[in-house]
């Protein structure tokens, strides 16, 4: 004991004489800050982090302990304003510093759980992981005065192990930081609080909505304690809770949780800064998901022209921008502006993050979809196949996001006629959400509607009937009433309904397919006139001839706006309203 005293007496009194030095470094720093030293003007934050960079460099080979340190300091503040390809230089550097003898482990641990977080932000996981992990088994007989290192190294491997899917790990980890946290830091240190944020991720991650906000408003009474209600901290928690509750589908209680993120935002970091620009996107996000896309594209856009090029935001969230704009632009009908900005998302992510990213292949899927609904369906089948090929490349696997490719794929296919490997690809994207927790998941409906549609085409309406009304009856509980994508197994069950001539059990189907979906897309969008070809169909079925005349010529013309290589299938369904489809029951 008396030896570990001896250590700790040592290790402590050689952090504050470092600290110390570090210290009259950052002074230095900020007096090159003041008016006078620069003829009166304004000095930004990254000219401020610049100016350091420079002063390290003349401590170069001085005292290397210190010098990293210090980089490694200001790295930390480069990640703080979104500049992450300087934050990474200087941690490489701080890193070529650590390899002299003279400098201690807990700084080579410090600059390792540093570059961990770049890779984290960057999405490299399995690095973040192995770099994390390298600076722990540096601190293994550390104590009190390195607690916060071990904190973040714990919430840099917690996270990274949440986006691979192994949030079992992820948890056993955390709950074992958190308790080790509070002993050593307090119950309201920001590592307790940060470790309590992830929790909370976690427990989202496996559906546990309730356990999760518990460790959110936590996380929030943690961190308001310390900075106060209208902190930073407070409002990335907030943004946090606003993705849990969207899960949850309690939408208000999302969109109020957002919006008083963004007031923190705006009143701390203002406009521009990159954190209250991410918070916007999660809000217009939340708008889109509401189907609100024609109130939450113009202010995207916006912000695109004003800050799209900026050094303010990292390639990967300009993309996230590109992306959501694109998938607005698509929903609205706009094809060839959603192909160009979908595209430049894909690019961005691709050269950030990695083509076999989850955001690139994310970013294909919707490019996919979007070339589908522009008629353009060979590019569109390469462009899933590509899909398909890098999310089955992914390990461990995400069952969700196989699901939807497969299912994506399936329902191309499918209309292509290629029957056999859409019935494969379909019957994988069923088992792969077959487990429990996915029982009431978003993502089922969509695989039920594309099997439905196979089966009908197929003619076993039997099957078809099964399948497209459980996929309704799931829809309703996991949609937002009156949501816009409820028009997609209404459509379906419909259909199926018409080919069993049941066309007075369609009607209403169709009328509240075309209600949900016109509220969202215009009356010459493919997706709408789908349905009002269906629905000149039920009117033939019912004798309501004048009816079906009268809207049957109101499509004709909407289909010859449209260009020619969209409006051939929709011809060729039109062309056989007059008749109900054979069936097999």
């Amino acid at each position: 004991q008396a030896e570990e005293a001896r250590r700790a007496a040592a290790l402590a009194l050689e952090q504050g004489e470092r600290a110390e030095a570090v210290r009259r470094i950052l002074v230095g720093v900020f007096e090159q800050a003041a008016p006078e030293a620069n003829e009166g003007q304004p000095i930004t934050a990254l000219e401020l982090l610049e100016k350091g960079e420079r002063q390290i460099e003349g401590a170069i080979g001085v005292q290397p302990a210190v010098e990293a340190d210090a980089a490694t300091l200001i790295a930390e503040l480069y990640v703080q304003i979104g500049v992450f390809d300087r934050a990474e230089v200087l941690l490489q550097r701080a890193l070529q510093a650590t390899d002299d003898p003279r400098v201690p482990d807990d700084v080579r641990a410090r600059v390792l759980v540093g570059i961990a977080s770049i890779e984290d932000e960057k999405a490299a996981h399995d690095d973040a992981i192995e770099h994390a992990r390298r600076g722990l088994d540096l601190l293994a007989d550390g104590g009190r005065g390195v607690a916060p290192t071990v904190a973040k190294a714990h919430y840099v491997i917690a996270h990274s192990l949440i986006a691979l899917g192994r949030v079992d790990e992820a948890e056993a980890l955390l709950r074992e930081s958190l308790e080790r946290d509070r002993a050593a830091l307090g119950e309201n240190s920001d590592a307790v609080a940060d470790g309590l944020v992830q929790l909370g991720n976690v427990h989202a991650e496996a559906l546990r909505f309730d356990a999760s906000e518990q460790a959110f408003r936590q996380a929030i009474a943690a961190f308001s304690a310390t900075y106060g209600p209208d902190s930073y901290h407070v409002a990335h928690v907030l943004n946090e809770l606003s993705n849990m509750l969207q899960d949850k589908r309690d939408l208000a209680g999302a969109e109020a949780a957002l919006r008083q993120s963004l007031d923190i935002r705006l009143r701390t970091v203002g406009e521009d800064h990159r954190d209250t620009l991410i918070v916007r996107h999660n809000l217009l996000i939340l708008l889109e998901g509401e189907g609100r896309m024609a109130e939450a594209l113009p202010q995207r856009l916006a912000v695109l022209e004003r800050v799209g090029s900026s050094a303010r935001l990292h390639p990967r969230d300009v993309a996230s921008y590109r992306l959501a704009a694109g998938r607005d632009q698509r929903d609205l009908g706009d094809f060839l502006a959603a192909v160009a900005n979908l595209r430049t998302a894909y690019e961005l992510f691709s050269a950030s993050l990695g083509k076999d990213s989850d955001s690139a292949i994310s970013t294909l899927r919707s490019l996919g979809s979007t070339l589908q609904l522009a008629g353009r369906m060979d590019e569109a089948e390469s462009v899933l196949r590509r899909a398909l090929e890098l999310q089955r490349g992914r390990a461990p696997a995400n069952p969700l996001r196989l699901a939807a490719v497969e299912a994506d794929l399936g329902n191309l296919l499918r209309l292509r006629g290629g029957f056999d490997e859409a019935r494969t690809l379909l019957a994988g994207a069923a088992n792969a959400l077959a487990a429990p927790v996915y029982a009431n998941h978003a993502a089922r409906p969509a695989v039920m509607v594309a099997q439905a549609e196979l089966e009908l085409a197929e003619g076993d309406t039997e099957h078809a009937r099964e399948n497209a009304e459980s996929a309704l009856r799931l829809a309703r509980i996991t949609l937002p009433q009156g949501y816009f994508q409820l028009a997609s197994p209404l459509l379906t069950l419909a259909r199926v309904h018409l080919a069993r001539n049941e066309a007075a059990q369609a009607e209403p189907l169709l009328d509240e397919a075309l209600r949900v979906r016109t509220a969202v897309q215009p009356g010459g969008d493919v997706r709408v006139i789908e349905i009002e070809i269906e629905r000149v169909r039920a009117f033939g079925m019912l004798g309501r001839a004048r009816e079906a005349t009268s809207l049957r010529e109101a499509v004709a013309a909407r289909l010859r706006a449209l260009p020619p290589v969209q409006a051939a299938g929709l011809q060729a369904r039109m062309g056989n309203t007059g008749t109900a489809s054979g069936s097999r029951r």
